[in-house]
């Protein structure tokens, strides 16, 4: 909540209007953004407020996201198959309920090992929410205040010790799964006619060797289309 005069509340009142106004229309306008996110959390926004600022989003035309049920279960990510987004993030306590609207939506549950492993977190039921029909990605959540590492190898490797997925349905997690959260998996995160030929080359004997030597970083290239650069 900005600083100010008033209480919290006011004070969270007053932006929210001021994002409603200005600041989502500008956004939009200036092309500045192709999604809008909003934390549901207990004292952060609830779930009427979300509801109200993703609405406003997608008027504008950006795409909803929603960091859903990360210290508390508030069904965001029933909320987030309601609204169409594009990803509900985090989902560490996410219900059965939402691991079901999930499973028959095209939102997809994104999952972040790495913030669980700096926060000492529980993590998030991805070997549940596959068994269930869910579409996962799995990202860094890259940030200053819950995980500074940048090494997806890492995070894909997180995701197999603590949350039992198997090596094949990390990779996925970790490249359609993440394209999909995107909204770009017509173009990246897999092998087909009319795809954009972006590859990864490690030095590996096989793929395993990138989880089972937890920590390296093997990548040697990344080949975009025709062209490649050096890592």
């Amino acid at each position: 909540t900005p600083p100010g005069p008033g209480t919290k509340e006011q004070r969270k009142a007053e932006f929210i209007d001021l994002m409603l106004k200005k600041l989502i229309p500008m956004v939009s306008e200036k092309k500045l953004a192709k999604f809008c996110d909003v934390f549901l959390e207990d004292g952060y926004y609830n779930s009427e407020e979300t509801k109200t600022l993703l609405l406003a989003a997608k008027k504008h035309g950006l795409i909803p996201k929603i960091h859903a049920d990360e210290f508390t279960n508030q069904e965001g990510a029933l909320l987030a198959v309601e609204l169409d987004a594009a990803s509900a993030d985090h989902l560490l306590h996410i219900s059965n309920k939402g691991i079901e609207a999930l499973a028959g939506s095209n939102t997809v549950g994104t999952v972040l090992p790495g913030t669980s492993f700096n926060l000492r977190l529980p993590y998030a039921p991805a070997k549940k929410m596959i068994d269930a029909g869910v579409c996962l990605a799995i990202a860094s959540d890259f940030n200053p205040g819950s995980n500074a590492s940048l090494n997806m190898q890492l995070m894909l490797a997180i995701a197999v010790n603590q949350t039992k997925i198997s090596v094949a349905q990390a990779i996925a997690a970790g490249c359609y799964g993440g394209a999909r959260a995107l909204r770009i998996d017509k173009d990246f995160g897999h092998l087909g006619i009319g795809a954009i030929a972006t590859f990864q080359v490690y030095d590996a004997n096989n793929y395993n060797d990138l989880f089972y030597n937890y920590g390296e970083n093997f990548l040697r290239e990344i080949i975009f289309a025709q062209n490649s650069a050096k890592s």
